[in-house]
């Protein structure tokens, strides 16, 4: 599920925003948790793509305090168990580099941890992302390892690419062999949009908010 993180005023630098753009999903994250609808459907399950997972730790425990010291007047009840619990269950979590966050995984919940490449917007590691992935999972299992990299993620949205393309095809090596085609340099611009840029002056939210607004004014025409 997606959210939308707000820009701090026009005159901000996008910097900040896109800083700030993955913790934002927290908002969501605590909607989710407090929603009703996960006692009529059990199996339910909810995805925070692009939100990556350092900030999780805190986020369980200041649910799991809210409801210890609110529940009484709030009129919340969880059955027995807590706010985090069905965060645990029901939440699937993705990153594309988060360090703290892997060194802290066991305070996430490993099986519902996911990693992705969010390629091609310019957050993505693309075309480097399997180093990257091998440097910040070293201190891992290579049981954490499979789990993080594909197994929870073939799991919870039932695809199986080794059944299609034989595990052999899936590896690093064997990817890149069929994609040498592939240009790997890097692009200016979303979606065929460019902000306009003055040297000396960081770009702004109003100058990426006036980009799509030019973009759709043209759409438009």
């Amino acid at each position: 599920t997606g959210v939308k993180a707000e820009h701090a005023s026009d005159l901000t630098p996008i910097d900040a925003w896109i800083t700030s753009m993955p913790i934002s999903i927290a908002n969501s994250a605590a909607d989710w948790i407090w929603a009703p609808m996960w006692k009529k459907y059990p199996n339910l399950r909810m995805a925070l793509s692009e939100g990556s997972i350092g900030w999780i730790p805190y986020l369980l425990e200041r649910a799991d305090f809210t409801y210890r010291h609110h529940h009484e007047w709030t009129n919340t009840d969880f059955g027995g168990g807590k706010p985090s619990d069905v965060f645990r269950k029901h939440i699937i979590t993705c990153f594309i580099e988060d360090e703290f966050g892997l060194r802290n995984l066991a305070d996430i919940g490993e099986d519902k941890v996911t990693w992705e490449c969010d390629y091609p917007h310019s957050d993505c590691t693309w075309p480097g992302s399997p180093e990257i992935f091998h440097a910040q999972t070293q201190h891992l299992t290579d049981v954490q390892i499979d789990k993080i990299g594909h197994l929870n993620a073939m799991r919870e949205f039932s695809y199986d690419p080794f059944s299609i393309l034989g595990r052999e095809n899936c590896t690093v090596g064997a990817l890149r062999a069929q994609a040498q085609h592939v240009s790997v340099e890097p692009m200016l611009g979303m979606g065929g949009a460019k902000p306009v840029r003055v040297a000396g002056k960081p770009v702004t939210s109003g100058d990426i908010n006036r980009m799509f607004a030019d973009a759709d004014a043209e759409t438009a025409l």
